[in-house]
């Protein structure tokens, strides 16, 4: 199996997690702030597929750390192949305004070392080829503000765009108070349907909860939605979750968002309507259905996330216009003792709701006192978004278990990775892992202008790399995240 596609591999599996809570006093007030904090928790979601080593390997999905994050896997690629060493650091010192991203492959008694490092507006990038030049990239002002915050494999994606201050999220709060300002304009209690018996499924139990729903005409209907597009569209987090089934394979060029929103700015807004609709169960709003309505076609949004210490029952759907979208569902329920099991499956689809990628992952997650121990199997296929035009099929069965330490969690895990095809072949794992919030100590690599290529613009940065800022800004998420720290490691596009 190629390094190249060992490494696509890394994309295939993360967790998307929603946590939300609201109450109100009125069925107004209910169907207000419940929709806020439904739509908030989308602002958190995440692409459905990132460079994300803990998913991949089976730990417990966390949340961002600006700290330390560093893996450490040996993957026997059997045969002729050998072992393939590999170490991933995700670095952030925030009192210091540095970060960085580095990855080291060692092979058949060869290291390749590679970095991507931030400093104030500065980003160097060493491709792990010795004969390729260390290049810097001096950013403008607002495009390094946008990536304050963010994790270092967040901040190479970004830094990769033409502009990164469009995804900063400084326009989410505003747009989605317009959102819901229009869509409750001169609307009281009394236009708000009330069900205190709707059955719902948690946890593959059918329950009893209330729902708040109202639906909007016209203008109120095209401006709430559009705003609400708006908002998505310029946040990283919810702009990489709700594009995640644009431009996979070989397709370029969209983004349902801003088709979404074009299609409202042309449309006749009198042939438009959205529908809202809240799940509140014992006290407390778990989940929303949207519905939009509009002569090119219907846009939905569902929801339930619904979580009670570990267990959890987190259920997303999404689909636009032209039936592109995606499914997620996790179900974490309390077993035997300490144990719990769990299942987490992800489904992308691509126009006319045709199957791009799956992931189906089944577990037992073990909790004890400052411990935590997962064994797992993911059956994973992918149609060729991630891989670029190659199917990718297989299994994966591991093993982890963190303990927390001085204020850090220290893993290790072991399992083994089954790829089906021409091309594929069985890969063995084990590694260790680090966890911790403590900012580490970054070397920054001296840049000497002599032998290193400095370039002025994210263009520039893409041509001494041999890839292409337009094209690269046209892929999803998932995507971009792949190619980046491909450029980052081999210093060219795939």
């Amino acid at each position: 199996m190629s390094i190249k596609k060992t490494l696509a591999l890394l994309v295939l599996c993360i967790m998307v997690v929603f946590t939300v809570t609201a109450c109100g006093e009125s069925p107004l007030d209910v169907l207000k702030q419940g929709t806020k904090d439904c739509v908030n928790s989308l602002k958190t979601g995440g692409g459905l597929a990132g460079a994300d080593l803990e998913a991949f390997l089976g730990m417990e999905s966390s949340d961002s750390v600006l700290g330390e994050k560093t893996i450490e896997a040996e993957l026997d690629m059997g045969g002729d192949n050998g072992k393939i060493k590999m170490k991933q650091s995700s670095l952030t010192n925030e009192d210091k305004g540095e970060a960085a991203l580095e990855l080291t492959v060692s092979a058949q008694g060869e290291e390749m070392v590679s970095g991507s490092y931030f400093t104030g507006s500065d980003v160097i990038i060493k491709s792990a080829d010795a004969e390729k030049p260390m290049i810097k990239y001096t950013m403008p002002e607002e495009a390094a503000a946008a990536l304050k915050g963010q994790e270092p494999v967040e901040k190479l994606r970004l830094a990769l765009l033409p502009e990164p201050q469009k995804y900063d999220g400084s326009g989410w709060e505003g747009g989605i108070d317009s959102a819901i300002e229009s869509f409750a304009a001169d609307k009281t209690d009394d236009d708000v349907k009330v069900a205190e018996e709707k059955k719902i499924t948690l946890q593959g139990k059918e329950v009893n909860a209330e729902y708040f729903s109202m639906s909007v005409t016209g203008s109120n209907a095209a401006e709430a939605m559009k705003a609400m597009a708006e908002a998505m569209n310029s946040t990283a987090a919810a702009n990489d979750l709700m594009t995640s089934a644009d431009n996979l394979g070989s397709e370029t060029g969209v983004n349902s968002l801003e088709n979404l929103i074009k299609a409202i700015d042309a449309g006749n807004a009198k042939k438009m309507s959205l529908t809202i609709g809240v799940i509140r169960y014992e006290e407390t709003v778990i989940g929303m259905d949207l519905e939009f309505k509009a002569p090119e076609g219907v846009m939905t949004i569902n929801t339930v996330n619904w979580q009670n210490d570990k267990e959890r029952d987190i259920r997303t759907s999404v689909r636009y216009f032209d039936n592109r979208g995606f499914d997620t569902a996790e179900v974490i329920a309390a077993g035997d003792g300490d144990k719990y099991n769990e299942t987490n499956t992800q489904k992308i689809f691509t126009a006319g709701e045709k199957s791009a990628s799956t992931n189906d992952m089944t577990a037992t997650n073990t909790y004890g006192d400052g411990k935590f121990s997962k064994e797992f199997k993911t059956d994973f296929w992918d149609s060729g978004s991630v891989s670029d035009g190659e199917d990718m099929s297989g299994t994966i069965t591991g093993t982890y278990e963190g303990t927390d330490k001085d204020g850090a969690t220290e893993g290790s895990f072991s399992g083994s990775i089954k790829v089906k095809g021409s091309d594929g072949g069985d890969v063995a794992y084990t590694g260790t892992s680090k966890i911790s919030k403590d900012a580490p100590s970054i070397t920054i690599p001296e840049f000497v202008s002599g032998s290193g290529k400095t370039v002025s613009s994210v263009a520039d940065l893409h041509k001494a790399m041999g890839s292409d800022a337009d094209k690269f800004a046209s892929y999803n998420y998932a995507k971009q995240t792949m190619q980046a720290m491909m450029l980052m490691f081999m210093g060219q596009s795939m």
